[in-house]
């Protein structure tokens, strides 16, 4: 995979290597637009969870119900073409120069339709009737209702609008504009975040640096404006400075350099609106990862077959933080225009520009072919963590290796029976290159006395570390996993003896520890002192099979440390006597508990158990 990944490189490398060193980074049109180029890449488009999930995030929003359902699912989308965007939106001034040259008239001027304007209502009107913009056909882009410079984005402008001036200004400069597709959009806005805006996932207190949003100013100016769409403080809250429209390029840009993508105006897009359009992308399975978009853009499936709605994208000046966040998408007619939607242009990139997007998304689709065909499925839990299992008798390595072309791969599970198809050294050293693995179960195929475990201190994000029964651990090797700190589930056998409270300490540096499951050892219990002030909830502590377990009731004794315990399995150990019991009904939280084989206790001493109100499941015996 490595190899074929190269190989695609330097074909694309020698095809353009002269192009390359002239490739731009930014260009500027005619107009004086300066347009960053954006190579493509992976991105989760959209969010899950709908309207729910944005009451619970944005409580301070009164608008919530309204949106976020027609952005779900989150899905991957691959932008494999490279395209240039303009760091800001298109001033009063530059479609002012259109106009010019072309003597265009707007849809609102050639009374196709009578444009959104602002004109509110009296301030004695009551609530209930008051409302702030009306359609007229005395609104147009020149006249939006309230007074606007020529370094502020034009509003007004339908996208019948905006893709006449992009076609005259392909025309004018001999390449070509257009508008950005929905996924370009989101791309370019999220600029490699995967928060709600570009600067993070709370608007409050900071959006004034980063937008022009319906804010402070704005309450003041017309009462109950911004209070309409959320609830903040209005006489501290830090104010943008602008009532209505500001100049371009007033504020903080995103990381990719592009200003005012949330906030200031609406902007069209290319596709037209579906609000299902999403659903395409839903998972196959309740267990599968969510399907992957390739350079979507929807130009033939409208929502309905008698209106040509368009979508918008990031909200505008009168706007609250809810409409105006990264992944949020709505939509306006075709020929419709409004004081708060204006619009950005794209220029496509030339040939010369490297389409490294493109291996990206190739040398993956052969990783998941790769690994398939070496027995592994993927899966997911929530439609974009993916996780991969092998199950069959055999694999080749290629596909271990490949797995580091897989993005959001948190899990690894290794299950396949065959004892003799072990693992190389390299093959674990990929495994432990793995940076975003999250968990990784073992199989028959990983021989701790063969492979060196201390390579996975690599994995600084590993949460989750199951060995099988079938390749037990000794001290030595626990020894070897002393430098992982992240652990928050760590489960092991000791079935061939040497498993004993000095191995065990060596894992307590896994201060996030919940699940420590301990089968078949030979400790005391005594190790357990260590591991105080780990957020325990659920432990397992069996002597092995046909050899008596060495845990004693003073061992138990710091059970008591671990409050937070819900299940608890003591099996096979013989010296434990009702004292042992006497620490366990101080367990408050307890709901399941597993006492097997533990000939001391008498059965007066499971009598407190009752004690346990959460006590749910109970086996003795």
């Amino acid at each position: 995979m490595q190899l074929l990944r190269a190989i695609l490189l330097v074909i694309i490398c020698l095809c353009f290597s002269s192009s390359i060193l002239n490739a731009q980074e930014t260009v500027n049109d005619s107009l004086g637009t300066k347009l960053r180029l954006i190579h493509g890449g992976r991105f989760i488009q959209g969010m899950s969870g709908g309207e729910r999930v944005l009451e619970q995030d944005f409580p301070l929003s009164t608008v919530g119900q309204f949106y976020g359902n027609a952005e779900d699912p989150a899905h991957v989308t691959w932008i494999t073409k490279p395209y240039y965007i303009a760091e800001t939106e298109v001033t009063v001034a530059q479609f002012q120069a259109f106009v010019k040259a072309t003597g265009y008239q707007t849809s609102a001027e050639t009374a196709k339709t009578q444009m959104v304007g602002w004109e509110p209502t009296p301030e004695e009107k009551p609530l209930y009737q008051s409302y702030d913009f009306t359609r007229s056909e005395k609104f147009n882009w020149k006249n939006p209702g309230f007074e606007q410079k020529p370094n502020h984005p034009v509003v007004g402008i339908s996208h019948a609008d905006a893709k006449a001036f992009c076609e005259w200004l392909s025309n004018k400069e001999g390449v070509t504009y257009r508008l950005p597709t929905e996924a370009e959009w989101e791309f370019a806005c999220r600029a490699g975040t995967q928060t709600y805006f570009s600067f993070g996932d709370n608007a409050k207190g900071v959006v004034h640096q980063y937008g022009n949003l319906g804010n402070a100013e704005l309450e003041k100016f017309r009462k109950h404006a911004a209070e309409r769409q959320w609830l903040l403080d209005w006489e501290n809250a830090p104010e943008d400075g602008f009532v209505f429209t500001s100049p371009v390029g007033n504020f903080q840009a995103n990381p990719w350099g592009l200003h005012d993508m949330h906030g200031n105006v609406w902007e069209w897009c290319e596709d037209l609106w579906l609000d299902t359009v999403y659903k395409d992308f839903s998972r196959p399975k309740y267990n599968k990862p969510t399907l992957t978009a390739l350079d979507p853009v929807n130009r033939d499936r409208p929502q309905t077959s008698t209106n040509d709605f368009h979508t918008i994208r990031g909200g505008c000046w009168y706007n609250g933080d809810l409409p105006c966040r990264s992944s949020n998408r709505t939509y306006w007619d075709r020929e419709d225009a409004a004081c708060y939607i204006g619009f950005r242009i794209v220029r496509e990139a030339g040939e010369n520009i490297p389409r490294n997007a493109l291996v990206d998304y190739e040398s993956e689709k052969q990783a998941i072919q790769s690994i398939e065909a070496a027995g592994g499925e993927i899966f997911s839990s929530r439609g974009l963590d993916l996780e991969v299992r092998f199950s069959g008798n055999q694999i080749d390595e290629s596909a271990i290796y490949a797995l580091s072309e897989l993005r959001d791969f948190k899990r690894l599970n290794l299950g396949w029976r065959q004892r003799d198809a072990l693992i190389s050294q390299s093959a674990f050293n990929a495994i432990a290159e793995l940076s975003e693995l999250e968990s990784l179960e073992l199989g028959d195929n990983v021989n701790p006395d063969e492979v060196n475990l201390s390579v996975l201190s690599k994995l600084k994000n590993l949460k989750v570390l199951h060995f099988p029964r079938s390749r037990p651990l000794n001290d030595s090797h626990l020894k070897s996993l002393a430098s992982l700190k992240s652990l928050t589930d760590f489960r092991c056998f000791g079935t061939g003896g040497g498993l004993t409270d000095q191995g065990l300490k060596s894992i307590s540096g896994n201060r996030s520890l919940e699940q420590l499951h301990i089968d078949e050892n030979e400790a005391t219990g005594e190790f357990l002192k260590n591991f105080v002030g780990c957020p325990l909830k659920g432990m397992t502590l069996t002597g092995i099979y046909n050899t008596p377990g060495k845990l004693n009731d003073e061992g138990v004794l710091t059970l008591v440390e671990f409050p937070l315990l819900e299940t608890l399995t003591i099996s096979r150990q013989p010296e434990l006597t009702g004292k042992a019991m006497n620490v366990i009904v101080q367990l408050k939280h307890l709901q399941r508990l597993q006492l097997e084989d533990c000939p001391q206790m008498q059965d007066k001493d499971f009598v407190e158990l009752s004690a346990l109100s959460r006590l749910q499941y109970v086996e003795l015996t």
